[in-house]
């Protein structure tokens, strides 16, 4: 079989980092390690495990040079889907996970459902709003409040060319 032409089953990828020597992929079953060019793979079990290995669960991975922060749904068993995210971090390139410091701050905030880095600052939509932190994410700053109302939860943020845009994701938009 040619190069690139072979594929492995581990469930579908939401991001995926490429460092020179290093491809991390995040998906449905974890995290996923290869340092010889995508030809063998070691899943991160200490974040699995950490997180219940949510088969199930919404992450996404952000990449800032050598460390990384992730966004992962939790799971109370592995057919549950979850309900609370929590926010990880490696120095490591992946290697090591550890709970982020600020997780205490952003769970009083109310439920992280999407994170991304704009013009070196970190946003993160939590059920009331839109936080930003430019330390990453040792501490964060309200800039966009939604409205108080039963339906107001599930915001994604994403960049568009110099736009960061946050799109509700349930009930409408």
């Amino acid at each position: 079989m040619k190069p690139g032409t072979k594929f492995f089953k581990y469930g579908f990828a939401h991001s995926i980092i490429v460092y020179p020597d290093r491809l991390i992929v995040n998906g449905i079953n974890g995290v996923y390690l290869s340092d010889d060019a995508g030809k063998t793979w070691t899943v991160n079990t200490s974040l699995n495990i950490q997180t219940n290995d949510n088969k199930n669960g919404n992450s996404t991975i952000y990449q800032d040079g050598d460390n990384l922060l992730i966004v992962k749904k939790l799971a109370s068993s592995a057919y549950d889907i979850g309900t609370e995210y929590v926010l990880y971090h490696s120095n490591d390139r992946g290697v090591t996970w550890t709970k982020h410091p600020s997780n205490d701050f952003l769970q009083d905030e109310r439920d992280i459902y999407s994170m991304t880095l704009n013009k070196n600052k970190l946003f993160c939509s939590i059920n009331q709003g839109l936080m930003s932190s430019e330390d990453n994410g040792k501490t964060w700053t309200k800039v966009l409040s939604f409205p108080e109302d039963k339906n107001n939860y599930g915001y994604r943020i994403f960049e568009a060319g110099e736009k960061l845009i946050c799109v509700k994701m349930f009930m409408g938009c």
